[in-house]
């Protein structure tokens, strides 16, 4: 029983793959619609409604899916892990999102060297005024 379980829930979780794949609104911060709340909200119900599960099992389903596939990515040496070609598809939106993070981070980092390379009698004369 235990197989089938296992071979029911494969096939779930390659549906859903597929399923998001086919709608980037879901994955791609690129895409036009990725932060319209309800466009999202209406394309998950389409693909709960797809696979005969509720909303929210899709979801958490994915969210544990792709932050699988996140961690895999950063792994140096090739992942064995079952549905990594499936995945594949994400990887542009994983590497944008990861390159925009970089840039915040970089542009913090600027701004706190400069911060300190300010002549401190010219940061006490800014806060007396």
């Amino acid at each position: 029983m235990e197989k089938l379980d296992a071979n029911l829930e494969t096939q779930f979780d390659l549906s859903l793959i597929e399923a998001v794949k086919q709608n980037p609104v879901i994955y791609d911060r690129s895409h036009y619609n990725y932060k319209h709340f309800v466009k999202k909200a209406q394309t998950w119900k389409s693909i709960a409604e797809l696979l005969g599960v509720p909303e929210q099992k899709c979801t958490k389903r994915w969210k544990s899916l792709r932050d699988k596939f996140a961690r895999e990515m950063k792994l140096c040496q090739e992942s064995r892990w079952r549905y990594f070609k499936q995945m594949q598809f994400l990887v542009d939106s994983i590497r944008q999102y990861r390159e925009s993070l970089l840039g915040k981070c970089n542009n913090v980092q600027q701004a706190t060297n400069q911060l300190a390379q300010v002549d401190p009698n010219q940061q006490q004369q800014q806060q007396q005024q």
